[in-house]
């Protein structure tokens, strides 16, 4: 299980390998620093002052491939900067430093994923009512937001009509019948 020293040891881990192909005085950003803290609907965020946060929702987890892939991410933007976001410079550099950080042939990245999206503490998830009563696990929400509250009912999922959209508590058991992301894949 992941604690802040490993996260820690795997950054000056990446930051190495993404010196001896990129030296620290061609990237944009420079004296990059990590610090692992709570992030909404993110694994990571990179600042112009070098400064790299990391989701706390990795803590505790076995995710570490996936944790690797997020400090490459952000390194990339430390090296291009920030402006660049993703366009091809970036993605270069980000598909790089992967190549020689993380274990692509991993089958485990989903899983990865799960285990930190799970780890996320929100406090509502926000279900969707089929009309041939499945019912969609459409995530966790930090707040209730007026868009589903006062639904008009023009949203379908694969072609089935959401009739209603309710926010429940997000450690509340979920219906028998419902459709989450690990079972998207099957559908489509």
């Amino acid at each position: 299980m992941l604690t802040t020293n490993q996260i820690q040891s795997h950054f000056v881990d990446i930051i190495d390998i993404a010196k001896t192909r990129y030296p620290l005085q061609q990237w944009l950003h420079k004296t990059p620093t990590i610090e692992v803290s709570p992030l909404k609907g993110q694994n990571g965020l990179a600042y112009s002052t070098g400064h790299i946060i990391i989701n706390s929702a990795f803590l505790s987890t076995s995710a570490v491939g996936c944790l690797r892939k997020t400090i490459c991410h952000e390194i990339a933007h430390l090296v291009v900067g920030i402006q660049q976001a993703h366009n091809k410079k970036w993605e270069s550099v980000f598909d790089e430093l992967c190549s020689l950080a993380v274990d692509l042939s991993s089958k485990r990245h989903e899983i990865e994923k799960q285990q930190v999206k799970d780890n996320i503490p929100y406090k509502y998830r926000l279900l969707g009512y089929l009309t041939d009563d499945r019912v969609l696990d459409l995530g966790g929400a930090y707040r209730r937001t007026k868009k589903y509250l006062s639904y008009d009912g023009n949203h379908s999922f694969l072609g089935v009509r959401i009739t209603s959209y309710k926010y429940v508590d997000y450690k509340a058991p979920l219906p028998k019948e419902i459709i989450q992301d690990k079972h998207l894949k099957e559908l489509v």
